[in-house]
Order: C-alpha cells, then sequence, then structure tokens
C-alpha cells in the first residue's frame, strides 16, 4: 500500500513538474522593461510648465 502512495505522488510530482515545464517553454516574447528614472509629476496645466514634482529617495 505504501509503495502505491509512493509511486502515486511520484507520478504528481513529475506531471505537475512537466506541465510547468511546458507552459515555461512556450515562446512568449516578454516585454522590454524600461529601468530609466522617471520622476513622478502632476501637472497642473496643459502645457507642463505648472506641476508638483516628488522626489524620493531610498535606502535599502
Amino acid at each position: 500500500m505504501q509503495m502505491k502512495n509512493l509511486l502515486q505522488t511520484t507520478v504528481f510530482f513529475f506531471s505537475v513538474l512537466l506541465l510547468y515545464h511546458t507552459a515555461d517553454a512556450q515562446d512568449i516574447p516578454k516585454p522590454e522593461i524600461d529601468h530609466s528614472y522617471k520622476p513622478l509629476k502632476v501637472e497642473f496645466n496643459e502645457e507642463g510648465s505648472k506641476y508638483l514634482r516628488f522626489l524620493m529617495w531610498h535606502q535599502l
């Protein structure tokens, strides 16, 4: 009985692993991440000459 449970658990584990690998292996283009600095800015007029900008400095 214990051998049957071990076999079922092993088959389940490898089937989940296979499904995960198959889903990950698809050729889905990943979007390019833009890491450039963009300040948080609230514009008060359409020209952008009046605005409020927030600067945030972090140290971890």
